[in-house]
């Protein structure tokens, strides 16, 4: 298989293609880098040729134009880094411009297809533009929209599409996928799995790039050390960030990935993996506890990135909880 987990969600699609019922706007959404740009990328490629999925894509020219984004019927469309408010957006001329490339026939495929990845990031009139695209669809085009964060949707688009859920994917699952597909070794796949909080794309990016899980490591080590500091240490951290919200965002991004991992490590039965990090040092946070600041920062991460809230204010209430 092509992709790591997510066996329901595949059989769903596959069997919904067989017998010809594919939506034509689909909303893909759990956390990032957990495999769902992946599915929907294998998905188009068994649109077209019912090798997606498989390796056997990899000897087909369709498959490997639309795994390389060169195919004439597909469309992906990415958060511009550059905007007016100096955060990551998808504008409405970008929604604007699909119009000529869906007016035209498909070239080469059965249906045009639109694959729009981080789209909670739509800004307000781009969302409005594709709503009323979406509103009288054009033949033979499915729309994928793939986002951790479908509350930022209007509720129009939402109730306009097939929806998804991509849970985390069990370690043992991407244990075996890098170990089969990457040759990598037993032990190291192990400790692979485990960093990567069962998202996928951050095993593969461990394996393309070893020294990300050197830093992912030490960073881990800051992270005890925030947690265990007094209020002043936090409060005097929150302050030295708010400024650059990028950074900021980054290091909340890397709080959400370790409290998961607490929590899981805490689930999954399995002395390997407990030895893999200091559980000692959360002891005082109970489940609940951990559930309860997951939730805080998630919310913090969506007033950091599209909203103009006072980024030490937000820091601080959230430091107050950890």
């Amino acid at each position: 298989m092509k992709v790591a987990g997510h066996k329901k969600q595949i059989n769903f699609l596959i069997h919904s293609a067989k017998a010809n019922l594919i939506s034509q706007v689909y909303l893909f959404y759990g956390q990032s880098s957990i495999g769902k740009k992946r599915v929907a990328l294998e998905f188009s490629k068994f649109i077209e040729t019912h090798k997606g999925f498989t390796n056997e894509s990899d000897n087909d020219l369709n498959c490997r134009d639309i795994e390389e984004d060169r195919h004439p019927d597909l469309k992906i469309i990415n958060p511009q880094i550059k905007t007016e408010k100096g955060r990551p957006a998808i504008p409405i001329e970008v929604i604007k411009n699909l119009s000529s490339f869906l007016e035209l026939k498909p070239l080469r495929a059965k249906r045009k297809i639109i694959i729009i990845d981080e789209a909670h990031l739509l800004n307000r009139d781009a969302q409005s533009a594709l709503l009323k695209t979406l509103e009288e669809p054009k033949p033979n085009t499915i729309f994928f929209l793939i986002t951790p964060y479908p509350q930022m949707l209007v509720s129009t688009i939402i109730s306009r599409s097939s929806k998804l859920y991509f849970a985390p994917v069990e370690l043992r699952e991407i244990e075996s996928y890098i170990i089969n597909q990457k040759r990598i070794n037993q032990k190291e796949a192990h400790e692979i799995a485990f960093f990567s909080f069962g998202k996928p794309g951050l095993a593969l990016n461990f394996i393309s790039s070893p020294q990300n899980i050197i830093k992912q490591k030490e960073s881990f080590e800051k992270f005890v050390k925030i947690v265990k500091s007094d209020l002043f240490l936090k409060f005097a951290l929150a302050k030295s960030i708010s400024d650059n919200r990028e950074m900021a965002n980054e290091m909340l991004e890397t709080w959400l990935k370790y409290f998961r991992l607490i929590l899981l490590s805490r689930i999954i039965e399995s002395s390997v993996y407990s030895k893999l990090i200091d559980v000692k040092a959360f002891s005082k946070f109970s489940n609940d506890d951990l559930m309860r600041i997951i939730k805080l920062i998630q919310r913090t991460k969506i007033l950091l990135s599209t909203t103009n809230t006072n980024s030490k204010l937000a820091l601080e209430n959230l430091l107050i909880n950890i």
